[in-house]
């Protein structure tokens, strides 16, 4: 029904459907004629079936023009932001309105991101065929050798090298990827080798415990730790299955002697086809990580010898991030080493970095605002040439400009905009 321009507001407790609407005429029908055998009753149902039809219709089509016309009307804008207006300024307090900005802002990279195109959507898509390729690779390896050991050279199944894939799939990526595949490849050879069950479920037990071993690498040592938890494993599940499923002891030690070969060459050959696979992919891992930590490293050497200050500098930072990573749950081992070479380019002019100036003389105070902040900003790019000498991995030297970004050398601004009496400062040359 066509209410016009203003329509009638009513409760939808005031409106009935059909069935309600009967009911409730039936039963003033009924008190008005109490006696069932009234024809005058009768006569009321067959009227009210006759005559009863809605008077108000839903008109989907026009409701849902209004309420798109309504919604039209409304702004999806709250205020504006002009380019390179400021939203928000150091140790300023966050206000709903300025986290409403930021979301806004955050909202918008973000689509722009997805707009990227050309080359760097080129790249990101080569990379992921990469990782799927490796992983790939790792799969075909195994069920390769497991006709070759099982088949061709009737080699006890437990000698197929599965730990060793799923020690590299943990430490190339995580855990979950590392889980996921070992399961994958357990039921792919156990199917293959006539759906042995027995084999699947001792194969995925024992890549379990070494995965959890090596989850987190923090020491070369966790390589000898999981030797002895695979033994361990190896031990549990020979004796479970053999007084399950009533094996001899001696069965029970030959495969607990097949088992414990494996486990004592699976850490030994995953640290050495680790190398191999960084090189060849790209890829940094713990083991590396670990390595760049050593104060023998000839950077971190280089640094204490020429930067004391600026060693010991890097060496809280990279305490204080790590622990910041920690609590987030975020990738703290590469924070540390992140943290401990990102300062690496103060090593060419130490003196000139405070922390490095024992003496209490300070080398800027005969150099112009403007120099002065150049040499400051130069510590990026001489730290990101040192880097590409020593090899540093992408994934490392990276922290070498990030963690400025394109942040102003605030002090020699300021003090250079002090000394302009008015006059206008390039401010892209303290950036």
């Amino acid at each position: 029904m066509d209410q016009g321009e203003i329509p009638l507001l009513v409760s939808p407790d005031e409106l009935n459907d059909l069935n309600m609407a009967w009911t409730r005429s039936k039963m003033e029908i009924n008190s008005l004629y109490a006696d069932e055998t009234d024809l005058r009753r009768e006569l009321g149902y067959i009227i009210l079936v006759e005559f009863m039809k809605p008077n108000i219709i839903y008109d989907k089509e026009t409701t849902e023009r209004r309420q798109q016309n309504r919604l039209d009307r409304v702004p999806r804008n709250q205020g504006i932001m002009l380019q390179d207006e400021m939203i928000v300024d150091a140790n300023q307090r966050i206000t709903p309105d300025i986290y409403q900005k930021l979301t806004s802002l955050s909202l918008a990279i973000s689509k722009q991101d997805k707009r990227v195109q050309g080359w760097e959507q080129a790249v990101s898509y080569l990379g992921r065929l990469l990782m799927v390729l490796l992983i790939s690779l790792i799969f075909a390896i195994i069920i390769g050798l497991t006709d070759l050991f099982v088949f061709r050279f009737e080699f006890s199944p437990y000698l197929i090298p599965i730990t060793v894939a799923a020690m590299m799939l943990t430490i190339l990526f995580d855990a979950r990827i590392g889980f996921m595949g070992t399961v994958s490849i357990a039921l792919l050879s156990g199917i293959l080798i006539g759906n042995d069950l027995e084999f699947i479920v001792t194969v995925i037990f024992i890549s379990s415990v070494a995965m959890y071993m090596v989850r987190r690498l923090r020491t070369r040592s966790q390589f000898f730790t999981a030797i002895v938890a695979m033994l361990l494993a190896s031990a549990v599940v020979v004796l479970a299955h053999g007084l399950y499923k009533g094996h001899g002891w001696q069965e029970m030690q030959i495969d607990m002697i097949y088992l414990s070969v494996a486990s004592l060459l699976t850490p030994i050959i995953t640290y050495g086809l680790i190398g191999i696979v960084e090189v060849s992919f790209g890829i940094t891992t713990d083991l590396t990580l670990l390595e760049l930590l050593d104060f023998n490293h000839p950077l971190l050497k280089r640094m204490q010898r020429d930067a004391n200050g600026t060693f010991n500098h890097s060496i809280v930072v990279g305490n204080l991030a790590e622990a910041c990573a920690d609590a987030i749950d975020a990738r703290a081992l590469l924070c540390r080493v992140g943290a401990y070479y990102h300062d690496i380019g103060k090593m060419v002019r130490p003196e000139y970095f405070i922390e490095n100036q024992f003496s209490g003389e300070n080398k800027h105070d005969g150099l112009t605002e403007a120099m002065s902040a150049k040499i400051i900003r130069n510590h990026v790019s001489e730290g990101l040439k040192l880097a590409e000498e020593y090899s540093l991995p992408t994934i490392v030297s990276d922290f070498i400009p990030m963690h400025h970004g394109t942040t102003r050398v605030e002090y020699f601004y300021r003090l250079a905009k002090e000394k302009a009496n008015g006059k206008t400062i390039d401010e892209h040359a303290f950036t």
